[in-house]
C-alpha cells in the first residue's frame, strides 16, 4: 500500500484523490491497522501526506519528529530538521531514496498559498440529513452537495444536491408566510408545543453525549496509566490519544451546539422570539449572509434535495415546514 501511494502521487494524483481511491478500494486506514477502537474507515489527505513524508520507508530510523511538554500533554510540536535524530539503514527499505526524494520535491513544488475561498451564503448552515456532514458549494452545479460525497465518493454518501437559487426561493416564501401568520394563535400554540418536544429531545441527546465523553475520558486516562506502566509503546499511546481527542472534540462541539440552541423557558421566549424574527425579516427583498445567519440555525438536506429549515426565534430554533403545510 505504501508503494501504491508513492506511485500514485508521482503519477500526478493528489493527496485527497489518493485517499478517496484507498477508501473506495476498502483499504484499511492506519488507525484500523493499529486496532484503535472507533477508528474511521475513511482515508484523509493528511494521512496520505504523512505517509509520503515519512523517512522510515527508506530504511532510516528518525526520532524526535514531534515533541510534547510532558507525558500528560496532548499538544505536539514539530521539530526542526536540525533537531531530528536520524540513524540510517536500520531496516529494510520499502521505497528507494531516489523515489522518496522525488516525492519530497514534488510536494514542495506543489505547495502554494491557497487563494481566499469565496464565501457562499449557506456554506456554514447546510447539513446532509443522512451523514451529518457539511455541504460543499459546487460552481458547476450552481448549488451544494454532501461534503462526504464530495470528498469520498458514492461509497460514503449520495450527492444530496440542492440548488442555491431554489433554496433562496423557499426561504423567502417561508419568511413571507411566517410574517403574515405571526399573530395566529393556533400557529403559535403548535410552535410552542414543538419547541417543548425539541427541548426534551435535545436533553436526551445531551445526556447521551455526556455519557460518551465520560467513557472516552476514562479510556484516555487508562491509556496514560498503561503508558506510564510500560504496557504500551509511545507510538501506540500517541495514536490512541489522537483518536480519542478527535472524537472528544467532535462530541464537545456537538454538546456546545445543543446547549446553545436549548431554551429553558420556551413559552415565555416565544413571544420575544417572534418579535426578534419580525425585526430582522421585515422588508427583506433578498437574502444576505448576515440575514441568513441571524434567521436560520441550520438546514438539513435529504437525499432527494428537500430541505428542512430550522428558523431562529431568539433563543430557540424549529423547523416550520410542517406548520406551514398544515396552516396553508
Amino acid at each position: 500500500m505504501v508503494r501504491r501511494i508513492f506511485r500514485e502521487y508521482l503519477s500526478g494524483i493528489g493527496f485527497d484523490a489518493i485517499a478517496r481511491n484507498l477508501y473506495n478500494d476498502d483499504i484499511p486506514t492506519p488507525s484500523q491497522v493499529a486496532c484503535i477502537k472507533s477508528a474511521s474507515s475513511k482515508w484523509n489527505g493528511s494521512s496520505v501526506r504523512c505517509i509520503l513524508e515519512n523517512p522510515h520507508f527508506i530504511g532510516n530510523l528518525v526520532q524526535g519528529r514531534t515533541t510534547t511538554k510532558s507525558v500528560t500533554s496532548t499538544k505536539r510540536n514539530t521539530a526542526s530538521n536540525e533537531d531530528l535524530i536520524i540513524i540510517e539503514n536500520t531496516h529494510e527499505a520499502i521505497i528507494s531514496k531516489d523515489e522518496f526524494n522525488a516525492v519530497q520535491q514534488l510536494i514542495s513544488s506543489r505547495r502554494r498559498k491557497r487563494p481566499a475561498q469565496s464565501t457562499h451564503i449557506f456554506s456554514n448552515i447546510l447539513i446532509c440529513a443522512d451523514c451529518s456532514h457539511g455541504m460543499h458549494f459546487k460552481k458547476n452545479r450552481k448549488g451544494y452537495i454532501c461534503g462526504s460525497f464530495n470528498k469520498h465518493g458514492i461509497k460514503a454518501c449520495s450527492s444530496h444536491i440542492i440548488r442555491e437559487q431554489n433554496l433562496k426561493d423557499i426561504i423567502l416564501s417561508d419568511i413571507d408566510f411566517i410574517l403574515t401568520t405571526i399573530s395566529n394563535k393556533s400557529f403559535l400554540d403548535n410552535i410552542s408545543s414543538n419547541l417543548n418536544k425539541e427541548s426534551k429531545s435535545s436533553k436526551n441527546k445531551l445526556d447521551s453525549i455526556e455519557t460518551k465523553i465520560s467513557k472516552l475520558t476514562t479510556r484516555k486516562n487508562n491509556a496514560l496509566n498503561k503508558f506510564i506502566d510500560d504496557c504500551i509503546s509511545k507510538d501506540d499511546y500517541d495514536n490512541l490519544v489522537e483518536s480519542i481527542n478527535s472524537e472528544l472534540n467532535e462530541l464537545k462541539s456537538e454538546k456546545l451546539l445543543l446547549e446553545s440552541t436549548m431554551s429553558t423557558n420556551l413559552n415565555s421566549n416565544l413571544s420575544s422570539g417572534m418579535c426578534y424574527f419580525k425585526s430582522i425579516a421585515s422588508n427583506i427583498n433578498d437574502l444576505t449572509p448576515d440575514v441568513v445567519n441571524r434567521l436560520i440555525d441550520k438546514i438539513e438536506v435529504s437525499e432527494d434535495g428537500t430541505p428542512r429549515i430550522y428558523y431562529r426565534f431568539s433563543e430557540s430554533s424549529i423547523c416550520l415546514s410542517d406548520f406551514i403545510n398544515q396552516t396553508s
